[in-house]
């Protein structure tokens, strides 16, 4: 995840995973964590995201995700000696929450504890690689603000608990 404006409000993410695990539900799964901490750890408002217009798997990921497609971006992507058109996404928080919302509805929401722990082990790594970006000039974050939005984010909504995390999973 990359900041394209000041505190996350607009952000740009990606992932990349070994053709062995394809069609397996692990970018869906991952996907929805990173979402998840963007929107209510790192309160964004507008999440971006490109895929080559020839990876179907990856199209159909963002639209199961739902993210809308806004447009193409010609020749924007190099691979094999060739330039690749992609397709540009986006979701907003709104968004997101109502997608989360109709997902509880149904009864697929995790247990509050699992994803206060997940969503705490996504912050760590993200303070990690905030912390190692320094060196490079890029936005960072402290593991600390991070822990505190984890927590509130985690007990900011009525149904659930407020997950006490213990220090040493910093």
């Amino acid at each position: 995840m990359r900041a394209l404006g000041p505190g996350f409000g607009t952000a740009d993410w990606g992932a990349a995973i070994a053709s062995e695990f394809w069609g397996k539900g692990i970018f869906t799964e991952a996907a929805e964590l990173v979402l998840d901490f963007a929107f209510e750890v790192l309160r964004t408002h507008r999440l971006e995201a490109r895929a080559a217009i020839c990876n179907g798997r990856g199209n159909g990921a963002m639209r199961k995700l739902g993210a809308e497609r806004e447009g193409v971006l010609r020749h924007s992507f190099f691979r094999n000696g060739d330039y690749l058109d992609q397709v540009v996404w986006s979701i907003l928080k709104e968004d997101w929450r109502k997608r989360r919302q109709e997902t509880i509805h149904l009864g697929l929401e995790r247990h509050p504890l699992t994803s206060a722990l997940l969503i705490a082990l996504a912050a760590r790594a993200f303070a990690r690689a905030a912390h190692s970006s320094r060196s490079r000039g890029s936005a960072a974050v402290t593991s600390e603000s991070i822990r505190r939005r984890a927590i509130v984010a985690t007990s900011s909504t009525p149904d659930r608990r407020r997950a006490r995390l213990p220090s040493t999973a910093w």
